[in-house]
């Protein structure tokens, strides 16, 4: 009777079943229990190692990748108001900003990036594509300086964004990058009709711009001895500069 005990009870060890007159083994439960919870927690350490590896490489992927202000002087214009206006907010920024600044000066674009073969990613410019790879994808701000021409922004700006758009589209425009911008106007509009039309395709290009948009009108006379000299627009070029590393 005793010796199908058991197999009665499969959860009971067979050692604990003996005859009567054997004295049963009890099994180290102890040490099973030590044994499990070791390997148990082994296994909750090395999970915890894993997530948190993985938030760091996160963390320094993204703040190392694109963490980076660029500053865009929107004309090819060689010795422009614009690009006097663009390098004094690039001082500004280097003075307040905690991440890098750089300047792309459209006037360094290849006078032979516009063809009819530039609207594919073979034949895109090597020059426009290094540009495109320091400035646009390795920058996740962009502080827009641009002139008023003709009523509207100079060609060669948008040409530039239309020349970058055929390759690493997503990496170039999208991934939360915001703008700020600046209009130069020798007449009285500051550049307003420039600023809202790139308002309207930076916006289709998922990127945010900055709401308050600073014109600056006649900026012959704000300027002594290609120097900005006058108090209250380096008085607006501040206070803009700082709304935007708060933006």
């Amino acid at each position: 009777m005793y010796k199908d005990f058991g197999k009665c009870i499969p959860s009971i060890p067979r050692k604990i079943c003996a005859l009567p007159d054997q004295k049963p083994e009890m099994p180290n439960f102890e040490g099973l229990f030590a044994t499990n919870l070791y390997w148990g927690c082994s296994k909750i350490r090395f999970a915890t190692l894993v997530l948190a590896a993985t938030h760091l490489l996160f963390i320094l992927h993204h703040s190392t990748s694109n963490n980076m202000i660029t500053v865009i002087i929107g004309t090819n214009r060689a010795n422009s108001r614009t690009s006097l206006v663009a390098e004094f907010v690039a001082d500004l920024l280097r003075e307040k900003a905690e991440e890098p600044v750089q300047v792309l000066d459209l006037k360094d674009l290849p006078a032979d990036f516009v063809h009819a073969a530039m609207y594919s990613p073979e034949g895109q410019s090597p020059a426009v594509a290094a540009l495109q790879d320091q400035y646009l994808i390795g920058a996740n701000k962009w502080f827009i300086v641009v002139p008023e021409y003709n009523g509207g922004i100079p060609g060669i700006f948008k040409l530039f964004l239309d020349a970058c758009s055929i390759r690493e589209y997503k990496a170039t425009f999208h991934g939360g990058k915001k703008a700020a911008l600046v209009g130069v106007a020798s007449g009285r509009s500051g550049g307003l009709r420039g600023m809202e039309y790139m308002t309207g395709f930076l916006n289709y290009l998922k990127i945010n711009v900055m709401p308050n948009k600073l014109p600056i009108s006649t900026i012959e006379k704000l300027v002594t001895d290609n120097q900005l000299t006058d108090e209250g627009t380096i008085k607006v070029l501040t206070q803009q500069v700082e709304d935007f590393l708060a933006f």
